[in-house]
């Protein structure tokens, strides 16, 4: 008999309303993190959401946008759709406050529709900011599609989530209007013989010269215990 799968197994289909909810944070506030998340698990499970972990250290190659903190982790959370995810956030006991972890360091949190679910040993996301675009359409059919024509070379997982409306929940540090897209490695060491490639380097020379872009690298931890 067929081993039975986990419904993150299965891919979403493009109409799907599900979301990730990104959360980032200061590195010292993980412990308090962690307790929190193992008390609200069971309310994530009720709102129809499933804890994916939280990232070690987040590795930056391009920050054009802005400057991304050296001491900051990302915790990725999905929902079945942004109505529950934003339930879920208004009601939790410790993530609806403002001054969780502690007042003076709140947590930033964004919306990001996910288009489908890839595998889940595909743990390492490569998270992408696209702004100040000279011109989108260029970027698109110059870029965006042959970019993904080069990942499927590498057996990338790409445009897993993606939007230019993303939302902001508290504290956003993405801006709407840029494109925001959520790309899955197996891991580091698989993001960067993609991201150095021959292949890769013309496309991305062609991306610099159109448009600004963050571009940070993280392995999410599913086990959500302290280590």
């Amino acid at each position: 008999m067929d081993k039975k799968k986990d419904p993150q197994d299965f891919k979403i289909i493009p109409s799907s309303e599900a979301v990730y909810m990104i959360i980032r944070f200061r590195d010292e506030m993980e412990t308090r993190i962690r307790n929190a998340l193992a008390i609200s698990k069971r309310a994530v499970e009720n709102y129809h959401g499933k804890i994916i972990g939280i990232s070690g250290e987040v590795n930056v190659y391009e920050e054009d946008l802005s400057k991304w903190p050296a001491d900051r982790r990302i915790l990725i959370i999905y929902f079945s759709d942004q109505a529950n995810a934003v339930r879920w956030l208004n009601s939790d006991k410790y993530f609806k406050n403002d001054d969780f972890p502690q007042p003076s360091d709140t947590l930033q949190i964004f919306l990001i529709p996910v288009h489908y679910t890839a595998d889940k040993a595909n743990y390492t996301f490569h998270l992408q900011e696209l702004g100040n675009c000279k011109n989108w359409d260029k970027l698109n059919d110059g870029y965006v599609k042959n970019a993904a024509k080069c990942m499927d070379g590498f057996k990338v997982q790409h445009g897993a989530a993606y939007t230019t409306d993303a939302e902001g929940l508290r504290c956003s540090f993405v801006r709407k209007g840029n494109l925001m897209v959520l790309h899955r490695f197996q891991s580091i060491d698989h993001f960067e013989s993609f991201y150095y490639s021959k292949a890769y380097d013309t496309l991305k020379q062609f991306r610099r010269s159109l448009c600004d872009c963050n571009s940070v690298v993280f392995t999410i931890n599913p086990d959500l215990r302290n280590p």
